[in-house]
């Protein structure tokens, strides 16, 4: 998860540290970015290679993507 609460670093922490978990934090957000993208890509690309055969997508969801919240 990413939002306000799970992204906000104790006081406690020294400097040094809080700026190595900013950037863990980020690279976590790229990459869930990028994920997220191509997901969207190989349903998509999946969706329309189907119905350009001029037939029905048989599942309800493209593949991997049943559960998808964001």
């Amino acid at each position: 998860m990413v939002g306000r609460g799970s992204d906000i670093l104790p006081e406690s922490y020294s400097e040094p540290i809080r700026d190595r978990c900013l950037k863990a934090e980020k690279l976590e957000l790229k990459k869930r970015i990028e994920y997220i993208e191509e997901a969207l890509r190989r349903g998509t690309a999946e969706i329309q290679e189907v119905t350009a055969k001029g037939k029905r997508v048989k599942a309800e969801h493209p593949s991997g993507l049943l559960i998808f919240d964001v």
